[in-house]
């Protein structure tokens, strides 16, 4: 916010330095050839343009440029004190950031400003293409190519061209690694692509150093000092950031005995002794859905949109069933269902492929979703699923399944934030055939698991919005 505050103030300051040289220009044509060509917001200049418009007779345009001067004086000391306390902001969030050659306090906040948050990333490729700097192929039979891309943050790729620029310019390591590229057959123009590709990698890193060290560091004790990385102080390209080593649990406490004990008892049994039985580690048994029999009261928006948290006992006797399919740390089924009967059509794993290792869906049908605020809908008898898998490409299947049989009509989705968590929601057209046609889904992906709620009929979405927001918060325990 700071920094749109100040791009807009250093915008108007721009507009009056505009007029103010046009009506310099008209009071005095020579004197307006004296201004510089930039920066006439300096000190210099305008104390210079002050002297001069006290030796002019009083006018109504010699008033107005008196005033202009004045109000650019104010811009410049406002822009400046915006420029300091940024400067504090980002030191204190990403210092390591600003150790980055090319990099200084307005491009900094700009990054931060723009990325807001690294952890909604998955990795630094999902960031170069939210950036726009990830490349398009357009290659053609033996000539290998990769084009401009024009989609993305702008803001974002702006900041990181002027990192580019500027180390192309005074940072050794990044004009020898163009030179190479140069050397490889590449353009200058490609080669500062593929280098803004690579400061990607080194921002998210960043990024993430200073995320983790954040969340490490000690309640009042100030983060690392930038310039005591012997790598940043070299390169500026930091190494590859290391997750703090986990505490490890004693065998005790993770409900299995400890060696010491077993030995004990081996050595017991051995001398003929009746000694006590080696105790056994009691399996722990979990639910895929909530077993509490007290089920939270119901909003008043859920209920005028015919949802409760009271779970029918075919809904969860079939969640149940799923264990032996859910994936490894699943959550399992949503505690916000359709009031009403509610039938169970199938529960298991989805068809096998390559994109997930371990999967789920629950077909269900309710009859309370034809309605929604006393206005009919087509739900196909009230169809809706749940479904989850994992894997590494476990959100491209399962986005490829809204888009199945629609031929050249594509599922619309858009990013929203449910919770505080990042889910995208999809709006599949009504077809002929497919299993999602005419569905509103919402996926949301939570430790390498991704969830999929679909309701039948467009006008449902304010029903999955608030069942997908219900399990959100049941699986971050809230």
């Amino acid at each position: 916010m700071l920094v749109g505050h100040r791009e807009d103030l250093v915008a108007e300051r721009t507009r009056i330095e505009n007029r103010l040289r046009w009506h310099v220009h008209d009071l005095d044509p020579e004197r307006a050839a004296m201004l510089p060509c930039r920066h006439l917001e300096q000190r210099r200049v305008l104390d210079e343009l002050e002297a001069w418009l006290a030796e002019l007779p009083d006018s109504v345009q010699v008033g107005i440029v008196g005033e202009l001067v004045g109000r650019c004086r104010e811009l410049t000391l406002r822009a400046n004190e915006l420029q300091a306390e940024l400067g504090h902001r980002v030191a204190r969030v990403c210092p390591r950031l600003l150790g980055l050659p090319g990099c200084g306090v307005l491009t900094a906040a700009k990054i931060v400003a723009e990325v807001a948050g690294v952890g909604r990333f998955r990795s630094e490729a999902a960031l170069a293409m939210h950036a726009g700097v990830a490349p398009l192929e357009c290659s053609s039979g033996a000539w290998q190519r990769h084009r401009l891309s024009r989609v993305g943050n702008r803001q974002l790729n702006a900041a990181l061209h002027r990192i580019a620029v500027t180390q192309l310019r005074v940072h050794p390591p990044a004009q020898a690694y163009l030179t190479r590229l140069e050397a490889a057959g590449k353009s200058k123009r490609e080669g500062l692509r593929v280098l803004k590709r690579r400061l990607v990698r080194v921002v998210f890193n960043l990024l993430h150093a200073d995320l983790d060290q954040a969340q490490l560091a000690p309640i009042g004790r100030p983060l690392a000092d930038p310039g005591t990385s012997r790598s940043a102080r070299s390169t500026g390209y930091p190494q590859p950031r290391r997750r703090p080593a986990r505490a490890r649990q004693p065998e005790e406490a993770m409900g299995r005995p400890s060696v010491r004990i077993w030995l004990l008892l081996c050595l017991v049994a051995i001398a003929g002794c009746n000694g006590p039985t080696p105790p056994r580690a009691t399996p722990t048994t979990t639910t895929i859905v909530s077993t509490s029999t007290a089920a939270p009261a119901d909003t008043p928006a859920e209920q005028t949109l015919q949802l409760t948290h009271s779970l029918p006992r075919p809904y969860r006797d079939a969640c149940q069933q799923l264990l032996a399919y859910a994936p490894v740390g699943a959550a399992g089924c949503p505690p916000l269902v359709p009031q009403g009967p509610l039938q169970v059509h199938a529960a298991g794993p989805i068809a096998p492929s390559d994109g997930y290792e371990q999967s789920y869906v629950l077909d269900l049908a309710s009859g309370s979703l034809d309605t929604i605020r006393g206005r009919s809908v087509d739900t196909n008898g009230g169809h809706w699923t749940i479904s989850a898998a994992r894997g590494p490409t476990a959100r491209k299947v399962l986005a490829e399944q809204l888009h199945a049989a629609l031929g050249s009509r594509r599922a619309r989705c858009r990013h929203l934030r449910l919770d505080g968590e990042l889910v995208e929601a999809c709006q599949v057209p009504t077809t002929d055939d497919g299993y999602y046609s005419g569905h509103i889904a919402y996926a949301w992906e939570h430790r390498g698991v991704v969830y999929h709620i679909t309701i039948h009929g467009h006008a449902n979405q304010p029903r999955v919005a608030l069942m997908m927001a219900a399990f959100i918060k049941q699986v971050r325990g809230r």
